[in-house]
């Protein structure tokens, strides 16, 4: 087939659809899409609350106890607690029902999602971590979604493998890390982004093999560096000793210094490491992928991913799956094959339009089904009549499709729609990468949730708060909280106060970091602040000759070597997750590689 341009039913821009894209919808037997790549990706996030709890009862038969639960009060959904919900004194198959050809499928599946319990946290093998949304073997976590072999890590997202770290996003082997974003194989690392195998250090952006460095970008196979400057281990020792990240007017000063700093180094147009013929950003270990953002642990012919992983292949709109996922499409999913439009699957082979299901074979529409074959709607079939009906469903799809309460239609071969989603917009991991204005995302057909005011007894304002950790006494914040700075007035989905308790207190001691100003919403948000957008733009490298040119921040860079091209403009094109309205130098692979030390 030749490419395509159509208009993307949500934003009404324009999308190509190429012909390799035509080549894998044939394979498994789908539609094209009729919403643009951020718009598919942005109804499957708008479907996953990562941080988000709630104080519920439990509606498990003969239980009314509170629980905590990532769905909201005002849910419709019947929650269960995860203990109640996992065992056998309950069946999803008691809540099966005949195909219904009189009205719409989607509005048929979401009466069945309705009615089916649901987990009130999808935690798998973990022990204490009642308040993690979602946790897989993990232990000792707190306020920790995606939580996946960890250890006694806090307010993070994504720690894979990893052990003792507060407030991080996408932590992979790493162990003893504070304020840090997407960093692999480190230790004892604080306030630093993209690194691999760097220890004893404290911010630090897009370093490699470097151990005892301070305030340093774009350094490789390093030691003893401070902004980028060699020095002796006792020069650095004794400067280290000069600069008392404890203490917080300190700290803000040195984060500004070093965000400055980072402005006059340049930066490769995409964060890489082992990848083969990629496009996207934040790529480890990856062959034949394109527009995919933060993956991990070997990809191979995949097409929009977000955070996936663990040998992904032949997959396409995928968020948050891995695990020798095989011919998947548009789904949340692990260790899944041919399988198509699923919102959380574990195990599962050629099956479509599936929330929570597990271990499953050829079922369509269904919830919460284990080691189940042959299912519609949770309602059992035998091989034959499953044949039979299928197709007749799929047909109905596109002859009475579902259309949401702002017109957007959906036929066979589209996600859920985001009005199903059990939690609002806001709440939802969409904010991070694709944040909207309440009037925005109401327009769009989300949902929104209006925080609820609170009242503090005995609360602490953070500019009572002593400026250096060392001055904190040990019971000083026993039984109290203390109010977020920004005192929920930022978009932010601000918690307006928080507690500092005694585990994370002495964390703040071994580490000599002051204590926090912001709740963990707020912090998040601010950690995060520098991702990449979940979108590419064609640009040409910034590199000039013998300089650089950036007119955003009219900061120029000196090149340290000669490149290929000599004292003439570097030539060279690509597709970058960094906008023109962006303040970072971009350099090209080979003028990059030309400049890192």
């Amino acid at each position: 087939m030749t490419q395509e341009t159509k208009i993307c039913q949500n934003c009404k821009q324009n999308f190509v659809i190429e012909p390799e894209d035509f080549a894998f919808y044939n394979r498994i037997q789908v539609p094209p899409p009729t919403f643009c790549p951020q718009c598919r990706m942005q109804q499957k996030l708008a479907s996953y609350n990562e941080r988000a709890l709630f104080r519920l009862k439990c509606q498990a038969p003969g239980h009314s106890e509170d629980i905590i639960s990532r769905y909201s009060p005002e849910t419709n959904h019947v929650v269960y607690d995860q203990n109640y919900w996992w065992s056998d004194k309950w069946d999803p198959m008691d809540y099966g029902r005949e195909y219904d050809f009189s009205k719409p499928f989607f509005a048929q599946f979401r009466e069945l999602s309705l009615s089916v319990p649901v987990a009130n946290v999808r935690n798998i093998n973990s022990v204490n971590c009642e308040f993690c949304t979602w946790a897989s073997n993990s232990k000792n976590c707190y306020l920790v979604s995606g939580a996946y072999f960890s250890e006694d890590c806090m307010y993070s997202d994504t720690p894979a493998l990893s052990r003792n770290c507060i407030d991080t996003s996408i932590s992979i082997f790493c162990e003893t890390m504070y304020e840090c974003y997407s960093c692999t194989r480190c230790f004892k690392l604080l306030f630093s982004e993209y690194c691999i195998d760097c220890l004893d250090s404290s911010f630090l952006s897009d370093c490699r093999n470097c151990s005892d460095c301070f305030g340093c970008v774009g350094l490789r196979n390093k030691q003893y560096h401070i902004f980028n400057k060699p020095y002796k281990k006792k020069e650095y020792e004794a400067e280290i000793l000069k600069i008392n990240l404890g203490n917080y007017e300190v700290l803000q000063e040195i984060r500004a210094k070093y965000e400055k700093f980072k402005e006059s180094i340049p930066r490769k147009y995409m964060f890489e490491k082992n990848t083969v013929n990629c496009t996207g950003n934040d790529l480890d270990n990856a062959k034949n992928c394109k527009f995919s953002f933060e993956v991990r642990d070997g990809a191979e012919n995949c097409k929009y991913l977000l955070v996936c992983g663990r040998r992904i292949k032949d997959s396409y709109d995928m968020f948050a799956g891995g695990e020798k996922c095989e011919l998947a499409y548009s789904s949340i999913a692990f260790s899944s094959q041919n399988i198509a439009f699923a919102d959380g699957a574990r195990e599962c082979i050629d099956s479509e339009y599936i929330s929570s299901c597990r271990s499953c074979r050829h079922v369509f529409g269904c919830v919460s089904l284990d080691n189940k074959e042959y299912c519609i709607l949770n309602k059992q079939y035998t091989k034959e009549e499953y044949g039979k009906l299928l197709p007749k469903i799929k047909k109905h799809m596109n002859e009475t499709p579902y259309v949401d309460k702002v017109g957007k239609v959906y036929r066979y071969g589209e996600f859920f729609p985001p009005e199903f989603s059990y939690c609002a917009y806001n709440n939802s991991l969409a904010q991070d990468y694709f944040p909207l204005t309440k009037e925005q995302a109401l327009t769009q057909g989300f949902l929104w949730r209006d925080g609820n005011a609170k009242q503090y007894q005995n609360a602490i304002n953070p500019e009572t708060l002593s400026n250096d950790i060392k001055d904190i006494g040990k019971n000083l914040l026993s039984d109290k909280v203390v109010i977020c700075t920004h005192k929920g007035e930022c978009a932010h989905q601000c918690k307006g106060a928080f507690k500092i308790t005694p585990r994370e207190l002495g964390f703040y001691r071994r580490l000599n970091v002051p204590l926090p100003r912001l709740c963990s919403d707020c912090r998040h948000f601010g950690r995060i602040a520098g991702k990449k957008k979940y979108q590419l733009w064609e640009r040409g490298c910034m590199c000039e000759g013998k300089k650089s040119k950036n007119p955003i921040s009219y900061v120029e860079y000196t090149n340290q070597t000669k490149h290929f091209h000599n004292e003439s403009p570097c030539p060279n094109q690509f597709n970058t997750s960094y906008s023109s309205e962006d303040r970072e130098i971009i350099y090209c692979s080979e003028c990059y590689q030309s400049e890192i030390q």
